[in-house]
């Protein structure tokens, strides 16, 4: 017998964060293989928000969601239609028909249930899209359609099988191509369209299937879609997915120093909106997870809850992502989740990040971290269109693409800048994850800027593409501004003045010996600003310098130091600097 009392066993209770709440909140059919397995499936269906029930059934797919779609209730179907029925601005019936097979396989009741919770505009538009239309005289014989008052050309076609409605209304058959282009229809499709409306006409309200083909009778196809779309729309509003022209906003800049020393503040939220389950899942490991579990007052998390949700579906729905896809919706959490960083850490705020949660909206949070993004973006693309950009390396090269994208990445090859930009990784982005990165991608861009600027003032590219003779490395690699000056630190080593010309193959040896105990940034140094000196260069200039220089003295010296003493060194091994082919 347990002997603890009630107080005791209290206290052996650990108490839970918002954050844990939330996760466990969230899991009501978040292990969807398992959750179909079990006794309480309706309960637990009944229980599910409309965006948790349809991504539990995308992840389970069309062909094995049967077990599920047999419980969706009408507002959960009409979701599900919401998402997959519909592409951009326009209809989807191949789609729609694949949906209505799945819930064929559910059952008569669940394929009649679900297509009636189409709105009436929809559905009529998929009937025309994918079927001809036509009422039946009265005074028409169906076995001989040819007499009587005219008839529509199909009808009369006699490679065109023609069917009868059960109700005696209308002449129906499939179409071979869409009834809104020159789009071709294949055979499936057609054999399943004429299932749907034979399945409608055998469920007790085949009065409203009629109904339905009264109205794609009647009405064009694009006047059903552009009203369902409305309606469809103002559906995804209510579930917190704004239309594209507002989702945009988002991403429309601000000044980030102004609205992080706003006076905004605290306020309470009422949390109608949880965060689904698989962006919960997609936030772990990020430090906005962190941040996220250190909030310990219920109010504030459930008001950042509330506002997180919404933000996500504006950054999906502006970036044409598919909420039920896994990899680009976990992509486009962990950048949100990344930018929402840079705004919390940015030194441009008298609060503590745990404070600019509490009294910042989430929504302005985004904004300013995407505005200091693209302050980046900007100086990268002024690099790109900048005099030294075709005198860079290539991996530099890959880094600026990268930054320069629509929606600013790290260039994961900066990761140990001022080390050389990691030509594995230069064109290879992944999410900023907070300050640090922008402060990293700072860095670098600055050491450029200044190599532009010490350029400007010395005519360095001028000077290296009039070289007249043939070089090595071959192009295009050849001659780069890192290559060209690392070439000019190389003649003051061997005790001649700096110079872009050539090293003959025969002075290798001498600067191979001149390697063991070189230290490439005390060099570099010396030589930056000795030319600095010279040019009336800016402190800017001569760091990019210093940073090129160092680059280009570390790759050299580790390319000759296998030839000290040798008395001879293979000119095909050495890429840091320009020398004549051998």
């Amino acid at each position: 017998m347990n002997s603890k009392s009630g107080s005791e066993r209290g206290a052996s209770v650990t108490s839970l964060s918002p954050w844990q709440r939330s996760r466990r909140r969230q899991s009501t059919l978040a292990d969807v293989q398992r959750v179909v397995r079990a006794a309480d499936l309706p309960a637990r269906v009944a229980r599910a928000t409309e965006l948790e029930a349809y991504f539990a059934v995308k992840q389970l797919g069309a062909s094995d969601a049967a077990p599920l779609l047999a419980h969706l209730s009408a507002e959960q179907v009409r979701a599900l239609w919401d998402f997959e029925a519909w592409s951009g601005d326009g209809l989807r019936p191949s789609e729609l028909l694949v949906w209505a097979q799945a819930f064929r396989e559910a059952g008569p009741e669940a394929l009649v249930r679900a297509f009636f919770a189409l709105d009436r505009e929809a559905a009529a538009a998929l009937l025309a899209r994918r079927l001809w239309v036509a009422l039946k005289p009265k005074d028409h014989d169906a076995a001989d359609p040819s007499e009587g008052p005219p008839l529509p050309e199909w009808v009369q076609d006699e490679h065109i099988d023609v069917a009868e409605t059960p109700d005696g209304r209308f002449w129906i058959a499939a179409r071979r191509s869409d009834a809104s282009g020159d789009e071709p229809v294949d055979e499936e499709e057609r054999k399943a369209v004429l299932e749907l409306v034979a399945e409608l006409y055998r469920s007790p309200d085949w009065e409203d299937a009629a109904g339905l083909l009264r109205l794609a009778e009647a009405d064009l196809p694009s006047d059903l879609e552009e009203t369902a779309l409305r309606f469809r729309n103002a559906r995804l509003e209510d579930l917190g997915f704004p239309a594209p022209d507002r989702a945009r906003e988002v991403y429309a800049p601000v000044d980030p120093t102004v609205e992080l020393t706003r006076t905004w503040q605290p306020w309470g939220a009422d949390a109608t909106v949880w965060l689904p389950d698989r962006y919960g899942a997609a936030l772990e490991g990020t430090p906005l997870r962190t941040a996220l579990e250190a909030v310990v007052d219920v109010q504030t998390f459930a008001r950042l809850e509330s506002e997180l949700v919404p933000l996500l579906h504006a950054v999906l729905v502006a970036d044409r992502i598919d909420p039920a896809a896994d990899a680009p919706v976990r992509e486009a959490v962990a950048r949100t989740a990344g930018v929402l960083m840079v705004a919390l850490q940015a030194p441009d705020s008298p609060w503590e990040p745990a404070e600019r949660l509490r009294r910042i909206p989430v929504r302005m949070l985004f904004r300013a971290g995407h505005s200091f993004l693209l302050r980046l973006k900007a100086r990268a693309d002024a690099l790109r269109r900048g005099p030294i950009y075709g005198l860079l390396e290539a991996s530099d090269h890959g880094a600026l693409e990268v930054l320069g994208a629509r929606r600013p990445w790290f260039p994961e090859g900066l990761e140990a800048h001022p080390d050389p930009v990691d030509p594995a990784r230069a064109a290879v982005g992944r999410p900023f994850r907070g300050w640090a990165d922008v402060e990293q991608v700072g860095r670098w861009l600055q050491d450029l800027e200044g190599l532009e600027a010490a350029d400007r003032a010395m005519g360095l590219g001028a000077r290296i593409q009039g070289l007249d003779e043939p070089v090595w490395p071959p192009a295009p690699e050849e001659r780069t501004l890192r290559r060209a000056l690392t070439t000019g630190a190389a003649w003051t080593l061997l005790g001649e003045g700096f110079g872009f010309e050539p090293i003959a193959a025969g002075r290798l040896p001498e600067l191979a010996d001149r390697m063991p105990g070189l230290q490439p940034a005390r060099v570099a140094r010396a030589v930056a600003t000795e030319l600095g000196g010279r040019g009336g260069l800016s402190e800017g200039a001569v760091q990019g310098l210093l940073w090129t220089l160092t680059l280009g003295l570390t790759a050299l010296r580790d390319e000759l130091m296998p030839a000290v003493g040798q008395g001879q060194v293979d000119p095909r091994y050495v890429e840091a600097v320009l020398r004549r082919p051998a």
